[in-house]
């Protein structure tokens, strides 16, 4: 399966500097403002501090059973203290819905990809075969679920970022679908 975001908390500090949602502003929510580096936008001590509890919910469910919408008890005791009305389900992206959870303080939802946002991607199409294509020099690491665990594949193992043999991959930068870029981050499960 695979899960596809956008991150739309906005900071009224970084929107007058025109940045918007920038590009890695979601770890502030992920790990929290505290453990990031750098100087986290102020409004994840304030204002956008709500977000912070609901990211880390969806990214600690993920880390810990492969399913960013596991229990809240199988997730931990922090997780279990978000209100469930605040982290809908986490539909998968398929080819045939294009949607996306949409991470907005008090508004985290899902949507459907705008259309002209697809149009854009599929522009990518024909670069993706030498994009996807890892080399030998690649530092993906394969997931692999025992029992209640996930444990990395050894090297040996794996044959690139291979997801045969229900492995989980991770991808940044986007290799899903043939939208390259215009995917921040996905996860992945075979």
């Amino acid at each position: 399966m695979t899960w596809n975001y956008r991150y739309g908390v906005l900071d009224e500090e970084q929107e007058r500097l025109g940045f918007g949602a920038y590009h890695t502003v979601e770890l502030n929510g992920v790990f929290g403002p505290n453990n990031t580096d750098g100087a986290p936008p102020k409004s994840y001590r304030t204002d956008n501090a709500a977000i912070v509890p609901v990211t880390m919910a969806y990214w600690v469910r993920f880390v810990r059973s492969l399913d960013p919408n596991a229990a809240a008890t199988a997730a931990g005791a922090k997780v279990a203290q978000v209100n469930a009305a605040d982290t809908p389900e986490w539909m998968p992206w398929t080819v045939d819905t294009r949607q996306r959870l949409v991470f907005e303080t008090g508004n985290t939802r899902m949507e459907e990809m705008p259309q002209t946002q697809q149009d854009n991607c599929a522009m990518l199409d024909p670069m993706m075969v030498a994009i996807e294509t890892p080399s030998q020099e690649s530092g993906s690491v394969q997931l692999a679920r025992v029992g209640d665990a996930v444990t990395v594949v050894e090297e040996a193992e794996a044959e690139g970022p291979s997801l045969q043999s229900g492995g989980v991959a991770v991808a940044a930068g986007g290799q899903i679908l043939g939208l390259g870029a215009c995917l921040a981050f996905a996860l992945l499960l075979a």
